[in-house]
């Protein structure tokens, strides 16, 4: 079974991607804040990560540093720093609200596989991750 772990604050989008990825046969974790992400990413390995930019630090993520919470976590991964088990080129997929252009430059550096605003079309998401899975062999962890 492919495996997505969603890093997202908001409860409401939360509940449309685990009802959703759960009854086309994908298992889903999830994070609420950039800490519990750490965490969630520490577990197990993941297919697929879809990361929010905006929200809640937590207690891992330093204060003070210039990044929002979701562009630092893509950095780490980006850099390795959560690997073995979140390797470096982990199929990620970003979400942002943030309009700001200098947010966007940020995330546009870190190369994610896909950057989505949200509000977008649940059928263009789930291409994405369909994308994410045809490229990957799944971990199945």
């Amino acid at each position: 079974m492919p495996s997505i772990l969603i890093i997202e604050d908001e409860p409401s989008q939360v509940e449309t991607f685990i009802d959703y990825l759960e009854a086309v046969g994908w298992n889903v974790g999830h994070a609420r804040t950039g800490s519990d992400g750490i965490d969630r990413m520490s577990e197990k390995r993941w297919d697929i990560i879809l990361l929010d930019i905006r929200m809640v630090r937590g207690k891992k993520i330093p204060v003070g540093q210039r990044l929002t919470t979701g562009v630092y976590l893509l950095d780490q991964i980006r850099r390795g720093n959560l690997a073995p088990l979140t390797p470096k080129d982990t199929f990620v997929i970003v979400r942002t609200a943030v309009g700001d252009e200098d947010v966007i430059a940020q995330v546009e550096e870190l190369e994610p596989d896909a950057l989505l605003l949200k509000g977008t079309d649940l059928a263009v998401i789930m291409q994405e991750i369909d994308r994410g899975r045809s490229l990957l062999i799944p971990c199945h962890s």
